[in-house]
C-alpha cells in the first residue's frame, strides 16, 4: 500500500471508525485506491511539466517537483474526506465542503507533510522527462 492509501486508511480508521469496520477490506480497498490518486498525481504531473526549450537540467528538475507536489496538493485537495463522525469534538479545524465532506485533505493533514517524499518512481518518471533524479 503507498502512502495516499495509507494517508486514506488512517484518516477513516482514525475519524470514521464505524464507517472503516464496515469495510470488507480495508488493505484491499485502500491500496487500490492509494494506486489510483497515485495515477491521478502523475497524470497531473505530466500534464503540467512539458519540457521548456532552453531550460537547464537544474531549472527543469526544479519544476517538475514544484509542479509534482502541486499535483499531489491538487489531488489530495479534490479528494473527498469525510467529515469526523459526531463523537469528535466540534472544536476541530475540519473545513467541510458545507455538505459535511472535509475538504482539502484530511483533517489535521498539510501539503507540507508530502514535501519532504516522493513517490517511488519518481526516477523512472524524471528519466521520462530527461531530468535529473535527485530533486
Amino acid at each position: 500500500m503507498n502512502r495516499y492509501g495509507r494517508l486514506a486508511m488512517d484518516h477513516m480508521a482514525n475519524w470514521l471508525p464505524s464507517r472503516y469496520r464496515q469495510i470488507e477490506d480495508p488493505q484491499t480497498y485502500f491500496a487500490d485506491l492509494g494506486e489510483d490518486m497515485a495515477r491521478r498525481i502523475r497524470q497531473v504531473w505530466f500534464a503540467t511539466t512539458p519540457p521548456i526549450p532552453g531550460e537547464t537540467p537544474e531549472e527543469a528538475t526544479r519544476r517538475a517537483v514544484r509542479n509534482y507536489r502541486s499535483a499531489q496538493r491538487q489531488v489530495l485537495g479534490e479528494s473527498a474526506w469525510p467529515a469526523p463522525e459526531a463523537d469528535w469534538s466540534e472544536e476541530s479545524e475540519v473545513r467541510t465542503d458545507g455538505e459535511g465532506a472535509a475538504s482539502g485533505g484530511p483533517p489535521g493533514w498539510a501539503p507540507e507533510d508530502l514535501d519532504e517524499e516522493m513517490d517511488s518512481d519518481w526516477e523512472e518518471m524524471a528519466a521520462q522527462l530527461g531530468l535529473a533524479t535527485s530533486p
